[in-house]
């Protein structure tokens, strides 16, 4: 624990005893800050948010022989205090604030809690307050980082195409820059389809891929030239692909044993299945 420090006694008695006077005081703050953005919430969402770090706070201070303990970036007795900012700013990511509300939430606590230090704590609490506010904004935005990410691999899942040319050819138009699972399962769908039509082959349009030659696509891509439904009764026409490419997606569809070739357009992907499947495309006179 980080040496004691009397600077704190007042805040510490305030804490522990009149902890709800406190929350109320620092959540009406809050709702007149100038730093937030203007929207709608309710004073009680507020307050659940600001309980549990002036509860993590109270805790940090309990020193030894009644006398707080100081407040320390880093050291142990801040631990719980900042797990309870890092959360709240995660909780702030999904609820659709800004880094301006995290922002004014920390600062709120500042200007309440400011009155109960006095100076031989003031310089390293002002120190610590601008740490926890930094804290949680980083968790805001890592939480609001990871949510999009989820979003998007929700998006590609649901969006990337895996349609039937016509009855007998399964096509799978890739494209973005979807993961090893996202394609695992884009793949999986195709075996389905295969398996359902018994189709002799299907085109894998990678024209609008990220970047074709991305270890997580290359390694699904092989992963589906494997499967037995595949591997032997299925000829993979490859379009989309260019330069260096082109022999990294043969490689791995020949180092399954399954069967590909390169097409330069999706029309010539297309007539091909379609001669295989037993169809003649003719234009009308």
């Amino acid at each position: 624990m980080a040496h004691a420090n009397s600077g704190y006694r007042r805040l510490s008695v305030e804490l522990e005893g009149n902890s709800e006077a406190l929350v109320r005081r620092c959540t009406e703050r809050y709702l007149k800050s100038t730093v937030r953005l203007t929207r709608k919430i309710e004073p009680s969402t507020v307050a659940r948010l600001l309980e549990p770090i002036l509860g993590g706070l109270a805790e940090a201070l309990r020193g030894d022989e009644g006398v707080p303990a100081r407040l320390v970036p880093g050291t142990p007795n801040l631990r719980e205090l900042e797990k309870s900012v890092g959360f709240t700013g995660a909780v702030l990511a999904s609820s659709g604030a800004s880094g301006f509300d995290v922002g004014a939430l920390i600062l709120s606590l500042r200007d309440v809690l400011v009155e109960f230090v006095d100076p031989p704590a003031a310089d390293e609490f002002s120190s610590l307050l601008e740490w926890l506010t930094i804290l949680a904004v980083e968790s805001f935005s890592t939480a609001g980082t990871m949510a999009e990410r989820e979003r998007m691999r929700e998006q590609l899942e649901r969006g990337i195409p895996t349609v039937f040319v016509v009855p007998g050819v399964p096509a799978a138009l890739l494209v973005a820059s979807p993961s090893k699972l996202i394609l695992d399962q884009i793949f999986a769908r195709m075996v389905l389809m295969v398996v359902r039509v018994g189709a002799q082959s299907v085109i894998i349009d990678a024209t609008g891929l990220a970047d074709p030659l991305a270890e997580g696509a290359l390694d699904a891509f092989q992963l589906f030239c494997e499967h037995p439904k595949i591997v032997s009764a299925v000829e993979l026409v490859l379009v989309g692909l260019g330069g260096d490419a082109v022999p990294k997606w043969q490689d791995r569809a020949d180092a399954s044993g399954a069967r590909s070739m390169i097409a330069e357009s999706f029309d010539e992907a297309v007539l091909h299945s379609l001669d295989r499947a037993g169809y003649r495309l003719v234009r009308n006179p």
